[in-house]
């Protein structure tokens, strides 16, 4: 009956998610299993152990980092299908405080990075003590910023049992990554926090100086000690706090560099969108996660501004009674309300309690703590606000400038030098990992400097509504353009290899858009898939409600020719040929498609990713790569494909499915025309459904996919 209750709300959670354009929806509810087994391997464990047993010798201390050394490990647990998991990680202690630590029982709360398969569609997460959160008020507060609009981290109360100990409850908390971000139909990003290496360091200095001799001075002098040691430093009033990104996988490129080093630079309230609302909806219960040390931000490189992410608010549920009694609402919202008791149920194995529901009531009943994109967007200028300067000086500099050549370590006293390994530096720099050894064998955590070529860089214009059908874009333009009801004709002449064009936050219908190259280049131009406001298209359109449109490109030179991305609706034709890369790219919409027509892409003519999508009818030739892709929980239908010499026909890939009725190829019997198969870590396989028994080519899939033939239309 549980799973049966389970599967109807995953269902309610998806028909509701994906109805809405213009958000960063949440595309799916990630399958963690109520039960995890850890195990360390054998020949770390006595090291993990002594660990431990160094960091209880003081233990009113933080956690040294020298003792989050990462440990060999397996991770056992039943998947969706009851089959036992083995997936071997990376494991090592987490947290700041010995909240984290378990002296009775050698045990510790744990950062797990998976090297293989995934959990739930999540790689990286942190499986946390019981006494080191309020587990249910901290799942509570999670999904009210969720249903209340805020991309967020996913939590769930797990039966852990480390190392065959008996299992005990812990808090299962994803890694701030890649897959979150994507879950949230967000495109790979830089995701920020404070850089609190110096916070640490002095915390650890100051209780070791003033804790030595614990066992003969009480508690208050202690405590006194500790708060003059802090005083010198005052974190606070020098303002010394830096931004690093926190997740530095995303790290992989110059251009990822530029985006991360933009977004380290300009984070500030002014920059964050909603930071005045999202400080009004914390301040009362949570004020724990608005303190600088646990601030994480999201750069959202496109629109040019940061949105805020609720990460440790220390909300205690004995708080609630005390609130309630002050503040009580009965004009909410009953539909988030429903889904809050939900997902509730869902991470806890428990009903909400009254003075829960109390507590989302009251802000559920006010607009002002929804975070709402469309409303963002309505005022957004795209330009971020220089952050103010601060007491810097103190601390030692990376600085390089767009080119990331001749890289300088910079010290206090104003001596540089040149760094060797420049790609490394850089990188650890912007991550918060990069630590310089001075001549007196000093810790220096460098902030980075960078100078930009200002001559050189695009102009990003927003235009509101300009009756006209011809837009001229100019070499280094990047044309932002927002329409309200738009339903004529448009052309775009792009005058130069990085002109480009995105149509945001509108409404398109019964419009045939052109795109004219007026410029050609069989070059790349970026070294990455995208430019530095994460753009891979020549044409993007983002945000949009589509109604019976098409879209016609020849000759493209960028990564996309056309990328549609958070939009929904439909498209009459697409017609486009001659890509240098790809052709189209759908990325976390929902759209149906009448007809395409589609040839000559050095890559992939139409990729899907993230979404659910209806072709009728299309037509792929000379496609170097696939004509039809399909990946990342995306579902298809196509009623009819016609393909011609194209390398492959169709992938699917990635937790992906295809429900395909009328199939044409000119493949041969012993050539392969489809492709079934697990590419990224954080999915299973792809599934292809077929209305017939017998199939013309060869269907390859690997051992995570299935075809299910004779499927019904």
């Amino acid at each position: 009956m549980l799973k049966f209750y389970v599967k109807i709300i995953l269902i309610f959670i998806f028909v509701n998610s994906s109805s809405t354009a213009s958000s960063y929806t949440k595309l799916f509810e990630p399958n963690v299993p109520n039960d995890i087994n850890v195990h360390i391997s054998w020949k770390y464990l006595k090291e993990y152990s002594d660990y431990i047993n160094q960091i209880i010798k003081n233990p009113i201390s933080p956690i040294p980092s020298k003792y989050k050394k990462k440990f060999r490990s397996k991770v056992y647990y039943k998947n969706k299908n009851e089959e036992l998991s083995i997936l071997p990680a990376s494991t090592r202690i987490t947290g700041d405080w010995q909240d984290h630590i378990d002296a009775q029982k050698k045990i510790s709360s744990l950062r797990i990075n998976l090297r293989e398969g995934n959990i739930g569609n999540i790689v990286k997460f942190r499986l946390l003590l019981n006494k080191t959160r309020d587990f249910e008020a901290e799942i509570f507060w999670t999904i009210l910023h969720e249903v209340l609009g805020y991309p967020v981290l996913y939590k769930k109360i797990v039966n852990v049992s480390m190392n065959g100990l008996p299992a005990e409850k812990m808090l299962f908390e994803e890694a701030a990554s890649k897959e979150f971000l994507e879950r949230f139909s967000i495109r790979e990003t830089a995701i920020l926090e404070t850089d609190e290496r110096y916070f640490w360091d002095s915390k650890y200095e100051a209780f070791n100086s003033c804790s030595n001799l614990f066992e003969l001075i009480s508690s208050q002098e202690r405590d006194k000690c500790i708060e003059n040691y802090l005083k010198k430093i005052d974190f606070e009033k020098n303002n010394i706090w830096t931004w690093k990104v926190d997740n530095k996988s995303f790290l992989k490129n110059y251009i990822s560099y530029k985006i991360g080093i933009n977004a380290v630079l300009n984070s500030n309230d002014q920059n964050t969108k909603n930071q005045s609302e999202f400080f009004a909806l914390n301040s009362k219960l949570a004020y724990h996660a608005l303190r600088k040390n646990n601030l994480k931000r999201i750069f959202d490189p496109t629109y040019n501004f940061y949105i805020p992410l609720y990460y440790d608010g220390d909300i205690k549920k004995v708080d609630f009674e005390t609130f309630c009694k002050k503040f009580t609402s009965d004009n909410f919202n009953k539909d988030r309300l429903n889904k809050l008791e939900d997902l509730y149920f869902l991470r806890t194995g428990k009903k909400i309690k009254d003075n829960f529901s109390c507590v989302a009531k009251y802000y559920l009943s006010n607009p002002k703590y929804q975070f709402s994109l469309k409303k963002i967007l309505n005022n957004n200028d795209f330009k971020l606000i220089k952050s103010k300067k601060t007491n810097f000086d103190k601390r030692a500099s990376v600085k390089t400038d767009e080119t990331f050549k001749n890289t300088q370590i910079c010290l206090v006293q104003g001596d540089c030098i040149k760094i060797e390994n420049e790609n490394k530096v850089i990188r650890d720099t912007i991550a918060g990992d990069y630590i310089f050894l001075d001549e007196k064998n000093k810790k220096n955590y460098p902030r980075i400097i960078f100078k930009e070529n200002l001559d050189n860089k695009k102009i990003i214009t927003n235009l509101n509504n300009i009756s006209k059908n011809l837009y001229e874009v100019s070499e280094n333009e990047t044309l932002y353009i927002k329409f309200d009801n738009l339903n004529r004709d448009l052309q775009f002449n792009l005058n130069g290899i990085y002109s480009k064009v995105v149509i945001f936050n509108s409404k398109l219908e019964n419009s045939k858009i052109k795109v004219n190259y007026l410029k050609k280049t069989k070059e790349k131009i970026y070294d990455s898939n995208y430019d530095e406001n994460l753009l891979t298209g020549c044409l993007t359109i983002i945000d949009t409600n589509l109604k019976n449109i098409s879209i016609e490109s020849d000759h493209s030179h960028c990564e996309d020719a056309l990328n549609i991305v958070r939009s929904k609706g439909s498209i009459n034709k697409l017609n486009l040929k001659n890509s240098q890369f790809d052709l189209v790219d759908f990325d976390f919409s929902d759209i149906k498609i009448n007809k395409a027509v589609l040839s000559n892409s050095k890559n992939d003519c139409l990729d899907f990713s993230y979404g659910n999508y209806f072709i009728e009818e299309i037509t792929a030739s000379d496609c170097k790569d696939k004509a039809l892709s399909v990946g990342e929980k995306s579902i298809l239908k196509v009623n009819n494909f016609k393909g011609f010499q194209n390398n492959l026909d169709i992938a699917i890939k990635d937790s992906s499915e295809i429900h395909l009725n009328n199939f044409s190829s000119d493949k041969a019997n012993d050539e392969n025309c489809i492709s079934i198969y697990k590419k990224k870590q954080e999915f299973d396989g792809g599934t292809l459904s077929l209305n017939k028994k017998v199939f013309e080519c060869i269907i390859n899939k690997d051992l995570y996919s299935k075809v299910i033939l004779n499927a019904k239309k």
